[in-house]
């Protein structure tokens, strides 16, 4: 081995250990589909294989789009195997019926199918990484790309080095010193006739724009773009930071299916820090980021600005954010409806309506009554309330006789006038009688019901949890 040789090795390694891409005895897959790139990338592993200490394999996928050429790759990486006596998987796909079927675009087909059998042989293989080829150029070719089609800060960071078990260690290469290294090395390796069709966006960026841009404004734009890239790296890092601390005291209610953003400490923020936040809470409810570009989130500051209560606006087909008195709610958009239960006071004593326990007695004398603030505990006449009753949730068009009032009022009405929270009406349970309304429970009960001097018998109601 040349010295030249040597220290790509050796920047190899370098490279693994201030990524802390590998550790001592792992299992690494390496994703080899025949040309360059893989191919010097599994040459390079295998000669720091025992430095390191790490157990290597050889994946690779058929697509199936080439016809014999494609047979051919995955013949040729087999058979690259074979002479370095290292495990071999491999399987071929339908990209194209797939591709139909989903209605996908061809790069996105194959890409799933791509990852879905990565994550089948890391599963089966009890592997701990599995590496791709990503060069150097690569990297610049996806900055130019996703700065094209206008992504945020994410988008021109790159590809990471590590996302979850899939590392990218031939970052730190450009594709010239694989080149070299390649002859150097007497290397054989495939041409992918794809790779030179133009009607692919990123073969027109490689073989067009890129060559362009060299010649006419920078002779180094590889590793300009590549430097960018850690920059905005760096930047995307250090406000995800600070969102995740920003939500510590920002998110006051944290559920598999829900999160409430308190809306005062969250308009402290600047726009960008604002977005991240966002960012970092739709993680928590494993909203994929890519649902919402610089547009829609430009409205959504907007809805939180204007503070327009009850508006709703969809992330995607699961999942809407709105704004209520005090906060904003990042909920799920299809809620099974609430059921109305059927209660016979003579039969039972207690009953359970989603997660309340009501419990309900005689009282034997007024002296038994405590009339105090807590609204979970309520009186009724019970001649007059009857002994079938129903619980169930609000409906709109619903309206009783507040305590102590004249004339009716719709509860939709007095949830406003008593700033009950958008988020918090739809769990507030309803007593009903026949079709006359005994109790918005938790909050007043019907004037109709209540108890006076001519009582002969009184109920007492209390609602738990």
């Amino acid at each position: 081995m040349t010295d030249k040789n040597k220290n790509l090795g050796d920047k190899l390694i370098s490279f693994l250990k201030e990524q802390h891409l590998i550790s001592r005895a792992q299992k690494i897959i390496l994703a080899v589909s025949g040309g360059l790139d893989s191919v010097t990338m599994l040459a390079l592993f295998f000669e720091i294989e025992d430095e390191l200490g790490i157990e290597l394999s050889v994946l690779h996928l058929n697509h199936g789009l080439r016809g014999e050429e494609s047979d051919d790759d995955q013949a040729f990486v087999k058979e690259l195997a074979e002479q370095y006596k290292l495990p071999f998987f491999s399987k071929t796909v339908d990209t194209l019926t797939f591709k139909k079927k989903n209605k996908l675009s061809l790069e996105d087909a194959a890409r799933k199918l791509r990852y879905k059998f990565f994550e089948e042989t890391l599963s089966n293989v009890d592997a701990d990484s599995l590496a791709t080829a990503h060069t150097a150029d690569d990297q610049a070719e996806t900055v130019i790309d996703h700065f094209l089609r206008g992504s945020g800060m994410l988008g021109l960071a790159g590809m990471k080095t590590r996302r979850d078990c899939y590392i990218r260690p031939m970052l730190c290469f450009s594709r010239t010193e694989l080149e070299t290294y390649s002859s150097q090395k007497k290397l054989v390796y495939r041409e992918d006739s794809s790779n030179r069709d133009l009607n692919f966006k990123r073969n027109r960026i490689r073989y067009e724009l890129i060559p362009y841009l060299k010649k006419n404004f920078n002779s180094k734009i590889g590793a300009t773009l590549n430097r960018s890239a850690n920059i905005f790296r760096d930047t995307e890092n250090h406000l995800k930071a600070v969102a995740k601390e920003a939500c510590k005291s920002l998110v006051s209610l944290q559920k598999k299916s829900e999160i409430y953003l308190e809306i005062e400490g969250f308009l402290d923020y600047n726009i960008q820090i604002r977005n991240y936040i966002l960012f970092a809470c739709f993680e928590l409810l494993r909203i994929d980021r890519d649902k919402l570009d610089y547009g829609k989130l430009y409205k959504i500051n907007k809805l939180i600005e204007k503070r327009d209560i009850g508006k709703k606006f969809p992330i995607d087909t699961t999942f809407h954010l709105w704004v209520d008195r005090e906060v904003v709610v990042i909920s799920e958009r299809e809620i099974r409806p609430l059921k109305k239960i059927e209660v016979n006071l003579k039969l039972k004593k207690s009953t359970r309506y989603q997660d309340c326990q009501f419990n309900w007695s005689l009282v034997k004398t007024e002296t038994d009554i405590v009339f105090d603030t807590n609204k979970n505990i309520e009186y009724f006449d019970y001649d007059k309330i009857g002994t079938k009753l129903s619980i169930r949730p609000a409906y709109p068009g619903d309206y009783f006789i507040p305590l102590n009032l004249n004339g009716k009022k719709k509860i939709s009405d007095f949830f406003t006038d008593n700033k009950v929270p958008l988020r918090d009406r739809r769990n507030v349970a309803i007593l009903e009688s026949g079709d006359q309304v005994v109790w918005v429970c938790g909050h007043q009960i019907d004037d109709r019901f209540k108890v006076n001097s001519k009582t002969k018998k009184i109920l007492k109601m209390e609602m738990k949890g």
